[in-house]
């Protein structure tokens, strides 16, 4: 696959955590850009997690000159859109409309 077509696909990921719980799974594109992120832009700063819902978790990326939360990587369907928890249950809800 070449960047190109790299680019047209989510991204899809799954990382354990410090004590080997999964973190992250699912498939990912970059907030707000309709798009996988490129290889240099796949720099993890932090994650925000929701215990129990791997498929949930945001991810976001070191920015320009270092910048903690420069991008966010948020989990998407198959279909490529984006998926969202109600922050205060903690239960997954319908995709967010763009």
């Amino acid at each position: 696959m070449n960047s190109t077509e790299l680019l047209q696909h989510n991204v899809p990921l799954s990382s354990l955590g410090i004590h080997g719980n999964l973190i992250a799974s699912g498939n990912y594109r970059l907030d707000g850009e309709n798009r996988a992120a490129d290889g240099s832009e796949l720099r993890p700063s932090e994650v925000e997690t929701y215990p129990g819902h791997p498929n949930l978790t945001d991810i976001y990326l070191f920015g320009d000159h270092g910048l903690i939360r420069g991008k966010l990587l948020v989990p998407v369907n198959d279909a490529g859109s984006p998926l969202s928890v109600s922050k205060s249950t903690k239960a997954p809800m319908p995709a967010r409309s763009n």
